[in-house]
């Protein structure tokens, strides 16, 4: 399967009222290159690089980041690597 390409992506707030065993899932909100689609993905399971695999099966290739997210990340302190932007504890 060939990665979709999820441009302007961001990795969202966990709902502070969660159940604490349910804060370790990660998803990511961006906009899918190829019908330009606004998605929330499923959660992701796990990562190389730039690609993400999410519970789904879906496989994304991580394109260009939200401005307003490498901002927050910037304020709080919080390295960026592009070549491997996103990371889940555990794996």
């Amino acid at each position: 399967m060939k990665p979709i390409t999820l441009n302007n992506w961001y990795v969202p707030d966990i709902e502070p009222f969660q159940a604490p065993e349910v804060k370790h899932y990660l998803y990511l909100i961006g906009t899918r290159s190829t019908d330009n689609v606004r998605v929330i993905t499923s959660h992701v399971i796990s990562t190389k690089g730039r690609i993400v695999r999410t519970n789904s099966g879906t496989l994304y290739f991580l394109g260009t980041v939200e401005k307003e997210y490498l901002d927050w990340m910037n304020e709080h302190n919080i390295d960026f690597d592009i070549n491997n932007p996103v990371k889940i504890k555990g794996i």
